[in-house]
């Protein structure tokens, strides 16, 4: 797994959203300045993980695919916890 990079320039408040989407090919995370009617990101990282990959033909998601968004969200976690963010949403 590669390393960290340092907590990202943004100041630290308290009002700022962080949003994990996992959808069926990608995992990614957002930080949001706060919310407001139009929300300012300030961070955006994405893991391609495949976990549709072969749905169709397998009625499953992807083993491999899975292990991969796994250590995805376990990364953003982390960069969640240094950027001390206080709300999260995953969906």
């Amino acid at each position: 797994m590669s390393k960290l990079p340092n907590r990202p320039n943004i100041s630290a408040k308290e009002n700022n959203v962080a949003v994990i989407d996992i959808g069926s090919n990608s995992v990614r995370l957002v930080v949001y300045d706060g919310l407001s009617r139009s929300p300012l990101p300030i961070f955006n990282e994405k893991a391609t993980c495949g976990l549709a990959e072969d749905i169709e033909a397998t009625k499953q998601l992807n083993k491999n695919a899975i292990k991969l968004a796994n250590q995805a969200i376990a990364r953003l976690m982390q960069i969640i916890s240094r950027m001390n963010i206080n709300s999260l949403d995953i969906c």
